[in-house]
């Protein structure tokens, strides 16, 4: 097979290698999202925990 010349260069890595991570990526962005829910800010005096 001959490849035709495009614009980019050639992939040396595996495509897949990078969507690999991204449940990994996405799972540690939803945990820092979900923490300050989880533990209340009890240094900050006029905190209500209605407002969480």
């Amino acid at each position: 097979m001959v490849q035709k010349p495009t614009g980019r260069k050639p992939v040396d890595y595996d495509p897949n290698e990078r969507f690999a991570r991204i449940p990994e990526i996405a799972y540690a962005h939803y945990e820092a999202e979900k923490t300050p829910e989880r533990v209340p800010i009890v240094t900050h005096p006029n905190h209500k925990k209605d407002q969480l």
